[in-house]
């Protein structure tokens, strides 16, 4: 599902084992160079698990069985010999090593986050309408690169810090076009009067609640209060704000603004 950290599927039809866990001919070359059956089967299925997934998973035993045996089937095995396969040792990570170097893939640094922050914040934003399109391109950004994932809880950290620097960026733009007075105007409506517990703006905000007489001219009375702060000119709003302005309300949930 679009927006969801790359994980393993419960069940897969065969169309999609061939789509994802076929190894190709270089692939088979490069399995054949290790020795034993449960080498052989341990470092298909990490290397076809990384290309799916972007990463490799935590251990051999999260890959469903259902994958392991369709690429058993490919390298003339029976069973599943990588279930004997050791995973905290040194021949793993060699392994890992190895699997990297064949695919082009590699760990991410801390560079690699950060450049991917900064991708999001100045052009991924640009075309993703809500946070899971936001998410996706992170993921196929990564994968373009060859670099592996970080965590689901870091990856969220990512996106989320880009989002927010790029309505941070946004706000600094639209400011920059508001006379000095408006500024002035915008920021009163931000203070918490005396004796009470909500601004100005947060009052703004309220629902207009169902249609009635008396509800029609509270709306008519925040109209007014908007239109005294004083904007006369038409600023030159991005289109991804215009979006969230018709409603599409999902990045501004995720970052808890409203």
């Amino acid at each position: 599902m679009k927006g969801d950290y790359p994980q393993f599927q419960k069940s897969y039809s065969h169309e999609e084992l061939i789509e994802h866990f076929t190894l190709d001919e270089i692939e088979r070359e490069f399995i054949a160079q290790f020795r034993g059956d449960t080498n052989r089967h341990g470092c298909a299925v990490l290397l076809k698990s990384l290309q799916y997934l972007c990463y490799f998973p935590q251990h051999i035993i999260e890959i469903p069985d259902q994958i392991k045996t369709f690429i058993a089937k490919q390298l003339n095995l029976t069973g599943n010999p990588c279930e004997q396969y050791l995973w905290e040792t040194r021949t793993r990570d060699n392994h890992f090593t190895w699997i990297r170097h064949q695919t082009g893939f590699r760990f991410p640094q801390v560079q690699d986050k950060e450049n991917l922050e900064n991708w999001l914040r100045r052009e991924g934003t640009l075309e993703a309408i809500t946070f899971a399109d936001l998410f996706e391109s992170a993921v196929q950004r990564f994968r373009s690169l060859r670099i592996e994932l970080p965590s689901d809880k870091e990856l969220q950290r990512i996106v989320n810090a880009a989002l927010s620097g790029f309505f941070s960026d946004i706000h600094i733009k639209l400011a920059g076009q508001l006379e000095e007075q408006v500024r002035k105007n915008i920021d009163q409506l931000l203070i918490v009067p005396e004796g009470e517990s909500f601004s100005t703006f947060e009052k703004l905000k309220v629902s207009a609640g169902p249609a009635s007489v008396k509800n029609l001219h509270k709306e008519i009375a925040k109209l007014k209060q908007l239109r005294s702060v004083g904007i006369t000119k038409t600023l030159d709003i991005p289109f991804k704000i215009q979006k969230v302005l018709n409603g599409n309300f999902d990045y501004w949930s995720k970052l808890k603004i409203l």
